[in-house]
C-alpha cells in the first residue's frame, strides 16, 4: 500500500525523532491447518521504503506467532484429612479448539472411588474395560460435527497409607487427538503423622576454657502407622553461624562411636547404616573414618522397618569453640527424619556488653547532651560468692550513675568522689554487697554474696546479674552549635570466685550536640515532644517522685507536627501530601511504645479538628530486620492530608513497662517526613527517666489485650459491631476442634479488651489462647484468614514452655506487659446504580412527557460459586416520575455476600418495568447491552446504568373510501325500532279490550 508522506517534527534533546506515525491493523486466516501439524510457527514480515524523491529510506520488522489446535489440558490435586480422600480435577480444551475426536486418559481413572464426573455432561463417552473407566472419547455436539466446549473432570481416589513424613501423589493425564498429544501431572500432598524435636541438655569444660561439650537430646514420636519404615533417612548436622564448619563445632570420632553405639541398641547391627561427612562434604562410610579428623554430620539410613511401641528418645554429645561466641546464639544442631525437622541452640556467653538499647556490635548513637549508657550481663551459676567486675570507659567519658542486681528492680549504687558503695536493696535485689572505686578510666565493682548465701540468691535465683553503666561525654570537645562524631569503646572483664570467666567490649558511635538552625531555613515541618523530660525529682522516702508530669512517670510520649505554617502548595498536580512518621526504638530489655488510637487528631489553623472524611492516617510496628524480632523495631505512622493548609498534626505514644529498668534512662527517636517536598523532614530525641507507677494511669493497661477496630485505608474511622472470640490453643492444627472459651463485641469506638479478672479469672494461668474475628462490624468484610492474636498470663511456667517456636514471637504474656493490635476490614465492594427512563414515539423519536409515572422492581441476581444463580426482589413498586427528572440512583448496593450456611455468593441486578399500556418497553445499560428482556440487563460495574426505554405503540385509522357511510344504516334502524313498538302496543291494547290480562 502506498500511504501519503509524514512531515517530520525534528530532533528532540536526545537526537531522537520527533514526527507522526501509522499505526496499520489487519488479520490473515491460516489455512490448511490440521490437529496433525501440531504445534505451528508463523512467521510475518513486513518492509516500508520512505522517500522524498531524492533519498530512500528502507526498513523492516519480524513477528512470531505459535498456533495449535491440539487441545490444551491442566490438572490439580487435593487430600482432604477427613475423608482420606484425593480430589483430582482435569480441565480439558480452554483453547477451544474442536475436541471432536480427541481421547482423554488418566493414570488414576481405574483407581476412582466413586463416579467420575463430567460438566458440561453433553459431547463425551466413557471408555471402559473390565468395569473400570479407561479413557473419555470427545464427540460432537454442534449440528457442524464440533465440540468447542471446555471440560471440567473430576474423580476421588484412596490416599496412600500415612507415613511418617508427609507424601506427594503424582498422577499423569493425556489429551490425544489424532496423534498429538498435550500431557499434564497433577500432585496432592498427604500429611505424615510423625514429629521430631531436639532440645539442648547442658555443657561441659574441658581443659580448654573456651572449649565445651554440649549434651544434645532427639526424641522421635511414634507415627499413626508406628513403623519407621525400611528407607527412612535421619541425619543430624552441628551448625555455627548458620552454617558447618568442623573447626568451630564438630563431633569428634569418639562421640560418633558413642552415637554409632546408640544406634545399633535402638535398630539392630543389621538394621542401618551409618556415614558421616564434614562441612557438606561426601559421606563417608562409619567404618572408615579418620580417627584425628572432626565432623559435622552423621547420616542413618534403615535398611528395614522399625517398630516402634512409643516415641524414640536418645542423648549424644558434640565439642565447640565458644571463643568467638556472641550472646546472640551461635551454635545450633539440626535433626531430619524423613523431611521432618527440629532444631535446638546453645546458650549465650558469660559475660556479655551492649548499648543501652541491648546492641552488641558496633552501634550508632545520637546524644545532644552527650549522655551515654552500657549494660554488662554476666550468668551467674549456682555456687558463686563474690566477683570482680572492672570496666573500662573509653577517654573524655565519665562515670554518672550505675545500677546492679536483678534486670527488673536493680539497686542504684552510691557514688561519692571516687568511691564506690552499695545502696538499698529493692524487692528483686537483697543483700547484694558491693565496694568499688574509680581510677582513671577504671571502674572496679567487688561484688559479695549475703550470709549464708550466694550472687544468684541475692538476685531472687535469677540467672544473669544486670549492671548499667550511665556516663557522661566531655561536651567542652565539641564546637558550641555544632555536632561530632566520636567511636568510643567500653571494655568489661569479670572474675567469679577468683577464676577469671570472660571479658567483652562494645563500641558506639556516638553523633552529640546539636546544629543550631540558620535564620535562612524555611523548613514546612516543626516536630516537638511536649512532654517534659526532666530528672526525677525523688520524696524523702526515695521511693517515690514529686514530677508526677514526667514522661517517664505518665508513660505517655506527646508529639505535636506544625505542618505546612504558611499554607503553600507544596504538591504540585496532587490535592494531598503523605506524612510519615517513624518512631524508632530498640526492643529487647527496654520499654516498648504503642500509639494511641484516640490520640491521632488534625488540627486546622484555627484550632478545629480536622473531619476523618477529609485526611486518614493508618500505622505499623515492624521489626527493622525479620530475622531479628526483638531488636530494632520502627513504629510508622502514615497519614494523607490536604495540600495547601496550615495544619497541626498530635498523636500520643504510650510507653509500656516491657523490660524498662527503674530509674534508667532511655532514649527514642521520632523523625517526621513530608514525601517529595523540600525542607519537609524534622526528628526529635527524647531522653528520659523511667519509673514505675504505683496505680494505673495508662490507656492500655498491663494485663489487657486492645483490639483496635479500623477501616483498612483510614484509621480515623473505628468500627463498632465487630466480634472476636477466644480459643484455647491446642496444637494439633486444626481450629475446628478448638475449646471456645468467650468472645468480645467492639464497642461504638471499635475497642475490643480482653481483661482476665482476678477474682474470677476466665482465663487459666500458663496456657495458651488466641482470639480471632469471627463477625465482621456492618458493611465489612470478614477476612478470608482472620489474623490469630495469641497471649497467655505466666505464671509458673515460661512462655518458651507454654508456646511453640514458630509462635513464640507472635505470643505476648500479658502477665507482665499490655497487648495492642490494630486489625483492619475492608470495606463491602458496593455499586451505585442509576435508573433512567426515557420516551419515545412510534416513530423512534425521543420526546419527553410530564404526565404520570411508572412502577418497577429493582431485581438482585445471586450467583453461586458454582455458577447456579437465584433472583430475588431487591426493592419492589419503585416509581419515577417527572418530578425525578425520570431518574433515580441507588447507593451502595452489596456485590457479594454469604449466606447463613457461609456459601460466597456475587451479585448483579437489573430492573423490570410494570408494562405501560400503549407502549413497548426495551433496556439498555452502561455495558452498552440493549435488550426487550429485562434479565439481560443485570449489571454490577461501577457507576452501573439501565435505562427503561418507552416506545409509543403504532395506532391505524380505517380509510374513508367516499360512500354514504353508515349514516343511513343508523336510520333505517331507528324506523324498524319504532314500527316493532308501535306494533307490541297495538297488540296489548286489543287483548285488554276483549278483558284479557296484560
Amino acid at each position: 500500500m502506498t500511504l501519503p508522506q509524514l512531515v517530520s517534527g525534528g530532533l528532540d534533546s536526545n537526537d531522537d525523532r520527533i514526527g507522526y506515525f501509522y499505526t496499520i491493523t489487519y488479520r490473515y486466516k491460516v489455512a490448511g491447518l490440521t490437529v496433525s501439524d501440531g504445534t505451528v510457527t508463523v512467521n510475518n514480515t513486513v518492509t516500508s521504503t520512505s522517500t522524498d524523491g531524492d533519498d530512500s529510506v528502507t526498513d523492516d520488522g519480524t513477528s512470531w506467532n505459535t498456533l495449535s489446535l491440539v487441545p490444551s489440558i491442566s490438572k490439580t490435586g487435593s487430600y482432604d484429612s477427613e475423608t482420606g480422600l484425593i480430589t483430582w480435577t482435569i480441565t480439558v480444551n480452554d483453547s477451544g479448539n474442536d475436541l471432536v475426536g480427541a481421547v482423554l486418559t488418566d493414570d488414576m481413572f481405574s483407581s476412582a472411588t466413586g463416579d467420575i464426573t463430567v460438566s458440561p455432561d453433553e459431547g463425551y463417552t466413557l471408555q471402559t474395560s473390565g468395569g473400570k473407566v479407561t479413557g473419555i472419547n470427545f464427540t460432537a455436539v454442534t449440528s457442524d460435527g464440533k465440540n468447542n466446549n471446555t471440560y471440567t473432570i473430576t474423580y476421588t481416589t484412596q490416599a496412600p497409607d500415612s507415613s511418617f513424613s508427609s507424601q506427594t501423589v503424582n498422577n499423569e493425564a493425556t489429551i490425544d487427538k489424532d496423534g498429538k498429544s498435550n500431557s499434564t501431572t497433577g500432585t496432592a500432598t498427604v500429611p505424615g503423622s510423625g514429629s521430631v524435636s531436639k532440645s539442648y541438655v547442658d555443657s561441659e569444660d574441658t581443659s580448654d576454657e573456651n572449649v565445651k561439650i554440649a549434651t544434645w537430646s532427639t526424641t522421635i514420636s511414634k507415627p499413626t502407622s508406628g513403623v519407621l519404615t525400611s528407607g527412612t533417612v535421619l541425619y543430624d548436622s552441628l551448625m555455627s553461624s548458620s552454617t558447618e564448619d568442623n573447626t568451630k563445632h564438630w563431633y569428634s570420632a569418639s562421640q560418633l562411636a558413642d552415637i554409632y553405639a546408640t544406634m545399633v541398641g535402638i535398630f539392630g547391627s543389621d538394621g542401618f547404616t551409618m556415614t558421616v561427612s564434614k562441612n557438606y562434604g561426601n559421606q563417608v562410610d562409619y567404618s572408615d573414618i579418620d580417627s584425628s579428623e572432626t565432623y559435622t554430620r552423621y547420616t542413618i539410613t534403615l535398611l528395614k522397618d522399625y517398630q516402634m511401641s512409643s516415641d524414640l528418645t536418645y542423648t549424644y554429645k558434640s565439642t565447640l569453640d565458644t571463643s568467638t561466641v556472641s550472646s546472640q546464639t551461635m551454635f545450633s544442631n539440626h535433626v531430619d527424619v524423613a523431611g521432618v525437622t527440629s532444631d535446638a541452640s546453645y546458650p549465650p556467653k558469660t559475660v556479655t556488653k551492649t548499648d543501652g538499647n541491648g546492641n552488641e556490635g558496633t552501634s550508632m548513637v545520637q546524644s545532644s547532651d552527650g549522655s551515654l549508657t552500657w549494660i554488662i550481663k554476666v550468668v551467674m551459676n549456682d555456687t558463686a560468692t563474690s566477683m570482680t567486675v572492672t570496666d573500662t570507659l573509653p577517654d573524655d567519658v565519665t562515670l554518672t550513675s550505675l545500677t546492679y542486681g536483678t534486670q527488673y528492680g536493680p539497686v542504684t549504687a552510691t557514688i561519692s568522689g571516687d568511691m564506690i558503695t552499695a545502696g538499698s536493696d529493692t524487692y528483686n535485689t537483697i543483700g547484694l554487697g558491693l565496694t568499688g572505686s574509680i581510677s582513671g578510666n577504671d571502674i572496679t565493682l567487688n561484688f559479695t554474696a549475703p550470709e549464708n548465701g550466694t550472687l544468684k540468691s541475692a538476685i531472687s535465683n535469677e540467672s544473669t546479674i544486670y549492671i548499667t553503666v550511665k556516663a557522661q561525654y566531655d561536651m567542652t570537645k565539641v564546637e558550641s552549635g555544632k555536632t561530632a562524631t566520636v567511636m568510643l569503646t567500653n571494655n568489661v572483664s569479670v572474675t567469679r570466685d577468683n577464676e577469671d570467666i570472660g571479658s567483652d567490649s562494645q563500641t558506639q558511635q556516638v553523633t552529640v550536640g546539636t546544629t543550631t538552625s540558620s535564620d535562612d531555613d524555611s523548613s514546612v515541618i516543626n516536630k516537638e515532644q511536649t512532654g517534659s523530660t526532666a530528672d526525677m525529682i525523688y520524696d524523702s522516702s526515695g521511693k517515690g517522685t514529686v514530677n508526677t508530669n514526667q514522661v517517664g512517670y505518665t508513660h505517655v510520649l506527646n508529639y505535636t507536627i506544625d505542618i505546612n505554617p504558611d499554607a503553600e502548595d507544596l504538591a504540585s498536580g496532587s490535592d494531598t501530601l503523605t506524612l510519615t512518621d517513624t518512631l524508632r526504638y530498640y526492643k529487647e530489655n527496654n520499654p516498648t511504645y504503642t500509639l494511641i488510637q484516640g490520640s491521632v487528631v488534625l488540627y486546622d489553623e484555627d484550632g478545629n479538628a480536622v473531619p476523618s472524611s477529609d485526611w486518614s492516617w493508618t500505622y505499623e510496628d515492624v521489626a527493622e530486620d525479620e530475622a531479628y524480632p526483638n531488636q530494632w523495631h520502627q513504629g510508622i505512622l502514615t497519614v494523607t492530608l490536604p495540600d495547601s493548609g496550615h495544619y497541626i498534626l498530635k498523636y500520643n505514644y504510650q510507653i509500656n513497662q516491657n523490660s524498662a529498668t527503674e530509674g534508667n534512662w532511655y532514649l527514642v527517636t521520632n523523625t517526621s517526613t513530608l514525601e517529595g517536598v523540600s525542607n519537609g523532614s524534622d526528628s526529635e530525641d527524647t531522653n528520659y527517666q523511667y519509673m514505675h507507677q504505683s496505680g494505673g494511669g495508662s490507656v492500655y493497661a498491663t494485663g489487657t489485650y486492645t483490639l483496635n477496630k479500623v477501616d483498612v485505608s483510614n484509621y480515623g474511622i473505628t468500627l463498632p459491631g465487630a466480634t472476636f472470640t477466644v480459643y484455647k490453643y491446642d496444637g494439633d492444627d486444626d481450629d475446628s476442634n478448638d475449646e471456645e472459651i468467650t468472645s468480645y463485641t467492639t464497642d461504638s469506638s471499635g475497642v475490643a479488651r480482653i481483661t482476665n479478672s482476678s477474682s474470677n479469672p476466665t482465663y487459666d494461668y500458663d496456657m495458651l489462647y488466641y482470639a480471632v474475628e469471627t463477625s465482621a462490624p456492618a458493611g465489612y468484610e470478614l477476612p478470608e484468614s482472620p489474623t490469630k492474636y495469641y497471649f497467655t498470663y505466666t505464671k509458673e511456667l515460661t512462655l518458651a514452655l507454654i508456646a511453640p517456636l514458630a509462635l513464640q514471637n507472635q505470643v505476648t504474656d500479658l502477665s507482665n506487659t499490655t497487648g495492642v493490635a490494630y486489625v483492619e476490614n475492608e470495606k463491602i465492594k458496593t455499586i451505585d446504580l442509576t435508573v433512567n427512563k426515557e420516551w419515545f414515539t412510534a416513530d423512534g423519536d425521543e420526546t419527553s412527557r410530564s404526565d404520570g409515572s411508572i412502577t418497577y422492581d429493582v431485581i438482585q441476581v445471586a450467583t453461586a460459586e458454582d455458577g447456579t444463580s437465584t433472583e430475588s426482589t431487591y426493592k419492589s413498586g419503585e416509581t419515577l416520575s417527572h418530578d425525578d427528572d425520570w431518574t433515580k440512583t441507588y447507593y451502595e448496593l452489596p456485590v457479594s455476600g454469604k449466606d447463613d450456611s457461609g456459601n460466597t455468593f456475587t451479585y448483579t441486578y437489573y430492573v423490570k418495568e410494570n408494562a405501560v399500556s400503549g407502549y413497548d418497553t426495551s433496556y439498555t445499560n452502561s455495558n452498552n447491552d440493549s435488550s426487550t428482556t429485562a434479565a439481560d440487563m443485570a449489571i454490577a460495574s461501577d457507576s452501573a446504568t439501565i435505562t427503561i426505554r418507552n416506545t409509543a405503540q403504532k395506532q391505524y385509522d380505517l380509510p374513508d373510501t367516499g360512500g354514504n357511510g353508515t349514516q343511513w344504516h343508523y336510520i333505517a334502524g331507528a324506523v324498524l325500532s319504532l314500527l316493532a313498538i308501535g306494533l307490541l302496543i297495538f297488540k296489548v291494547y286489543k287483548r285488554y279490550q276483549i278483558g284479557g290480562h296484560l
